[in-house]
């Protein structure tokens, strides 16, 4: 399903385009790309909006496993060295073509040469329409390397500035948890499915005009902790 996801993706389709084309909600176009609900009939007829058969679409995916692979030291020092180039790579990995990032930052002065350097590096081809995704990022930013610090410096400069005043816009909650072994591993793929159900949200979003849309920056920390550090002594 992620295959003909991106494919679909890259010949411009977004979500309510393939729910317009199958009669279906938006929702339930969600559900079949996480691999729920999808019948061989359906599949079929993703493919079809794709311009794919099966045989085509076993290839493709087979092709994306291949030339799929994670960052190497490398690619990893090139985006840590330039933070646009960084911005630019993740917005193409989240789904955005480089039309809508140009039209959403008014980069397009910039666009260019960052896309270059992305193909020089390997980590993106590109295409007559869109890119294609050569290496992908690791979630789990506790490694070394000049991209994991670009990461945490952004994190601190959130934590930074973050306003938890009264009457700020900010929604926020913080919780001490006593956790099991079994349930802080569940604690991890709740994390995970948050930013997984993020992500979608904003693809979604994607073709909406700014003026319909509202930025936001997004932490989500669980630490292990000393339990005397819980309760206050006075």
């Amino acid at each position: 399903m992620i295959t003909l996801k991106q494919e679909l993706r890259m010949r411009g389709f977004q979500y309510r385009d393939i729910a317009s084309r199958l009669r279906v909600s938006q929702g339930t176009i969600k559900r079949y790309f996480t691999g729920k609900g999808v019948s061989l009939t359906v599949l079929r007829r993703l493919a079809e909006i794709a311009e794919l058969d099966f045989l085509s679409l076993a290839t493709l995916a087979e092709q994306r496993r291949a030339d799929e692979r994670k960052f190497t030291k490398s690619q990893q020092a090139a985006l840590g060295k330039d933070q646009f180039m960084s911005a630019v790579y993740f917005f193409l990995w989240l789904g955005w073509t480089p039309a809508q990032i140009s039209k959403e930052f008014d980069v397009a002065d910039r666009l260019d040469a960052a896309l270059a350097r992305l193909e020089s590096s390997k980590l993106i081809r590109r295409l007559v329409r869109g890119v294609k995704i050569l290496a992908t990022p690791s979630l789990d930013q506790r490694g070394g390397g000049q991209l994991a610090d670009l990461t945490r410096d952004f994190a601190r400069r959130f934590l930074s500035e973050v306003d938890l005043s009264e009457h700020a816009m900010c929604d926020w909650t913080i919780y001490a948890a006593r956790l099991s072994r079994s349930s802080t591993a569940r604690l991890h793929s709740m994390i995970g499915k948050l930013f997984e159900d993020t992500r979608a949200l904003t693809t979604s979003d994607t073709a909406l005009p700014r003026d319909a849309v509202q930025w936001y920056r997004i932490f989500v920390c669980a630490e292990p902790v000393d339990r005397k550090r819980i309760l206050p002594k006075n």
